[in-house]
């Protein structure tokens, strides 16, 4: 998530939200800022987008 394109980190914290374990979205998500990331996503994106990252971050 470090990378300066956005639609990249948008990605790859899509990615990790489905393939990480539970344990360890505090570290990823909140430590580094992918909630923000995935909130974004719900206010600009496509409806497919939305769903991902609602189910993510659920």
């Amino acid at each position: 998530m470090r990378s300066t394109e956005k639609t990249i980190q948008i990605r790859i914290a899509l990615a990790l939200a489905h393939l990480c374990d539970p344990k360890d979205g505090k570290l990823i998500f909140v430590d580094n800022n992918g909630v923000e990331l995935l909130l974004e996503l719900l206010y600009f994106s496509s409806i497919k987008q939305q769903r991902y990252s609602s189910s993510a971050l659920y």
